[in-house]
């Protein structure tokens, strides 16, 4: 027939030859083994392609994190300084000693008049962070306002009559009788007296100038060790300067307690304590400088 001759010449002129059933078996096994291979691989090939982003975009993180400054690391900067600053304040005190036994030597006297000495000491105990190079100029820091305190702190009146006229009456009266028992000013004894008030010079910056509190209970450790050792060299000497010395050490020790409170109840946004070394953000100028420095004068680390 016509349709059937028509059949024959597209065939002959697209080179179609018909295929036998075992071809068109075949050609269908391919196919569907094709597919079911692509559904199996499909689902591998996107959770790697998802893992790989995933992977590339914490990479991304990590890294703005860095650039932006979050990411924390201790402050060697203040710990030199915090080092460096106790070393300055006891060889400034030893020398000064050793300059007053000279010229006490030379005026054939051994020690000033006890008045006198209870006036230095005195003096000593409520200014010793002259000869401290940090800066101890308090600022009006909100941070400092704002911390949470134990509802068990001594009423604000308990304070000036500790540090102002209790302490340093003990810490006067207990080196006047020192001093009267060696014969001189510069003496390990004495000096052990200065190391304590040294720490606590050092303190007082932590505490109050750079608002650190994990530091400042850590920094608290070294203060209060060095009253005890104070006490008990004091005590070898003679006994009732020991005793006296030693009376500072009760108010220390409640003061200790009250440090440690404050440090555990002031967290940070985190939900975690303060740490006990001095950190700061990472490419962050150092807050801890020198007197001289106070004005911006330091560079960034």
């Amino acid at each position: 027939s016509a349709a059937f001759q028509n059949a024959q010449t597209f065939t002959r002129t697209h080179d179609i030859s018909p295929s036998p059933p075992s071809m068109l078996l075949k050609s269908h096994v391919s196919t569907s083994f094709g597919r079911i291979i692509d559904e199996a691989t499909s689902p591998i090939s996107t959770s790697s392609t998802s893992l790989h982003n995933s992977y590339l975009d914490t990479l991304s993180d990590s890294s703005s994190s860095s650039t932006t400054g979050t990411k924390r690391v201790i402050d060697f900067s203040s710990l030199s300084k915090y080092i460096f600053s106790a070393g300055v304040q006891v060889g400034l005190f030893s020398l000064s000693f050793f300059t007053l036994d000279k010229v006490l030597e030379r005026a054939n006297m051994s020690v000033l008049p006890s008045p006198i000495t209870w006036l230095l000491f005195y003096a000593i105990s409520l200014r010793s962070r002259v000869f401290n190079p940090l800066n101890n100029q308090r600022p009006d820091s909100p941070k400092l306002k704002n911390r949470i305190m134990p509802k068990w702190t001594p009423p604000g009146v308990v304070f000036p009559i500790l540090w102002l006229i209790l302490i340093p009456s003990l810490r006067a009266t207990s080196s006047t009788i020192i001093v009267n028992s060696l014969g001189r000013y510069l003496d390990v004894t004495i000096l052990s007296l200065i190391f304590h008030l040294t720490c606590g010079d050092i303190w007082n910056t932590i505490t109050n100038i750079e608002c650190r509190n994990g530091t400042s209970a850590l920094a608290n450790v070294f203060t209060y060790l060095a009253a005890v050792y104070a006490s008990l060299s004091y005590g070898i000497i003679n006994p009732t300067a020991g005793k006296l010395l030693g009376l500072t050490c009760v108010w220390l020790t409640i003061a200790s307690a009250l440090i440690t409170q404050t440090w555990r109840l002031n967290k940070g946004a985190d939900g975690k304590k303060d740490s006990l070394l001095p950190m700061k953000l990472k490419g962050e100028e150092s807050p801890t400088k020198f007197w001289f420095q106070k004005n911006g004068m330091e560079g960034t680390d």
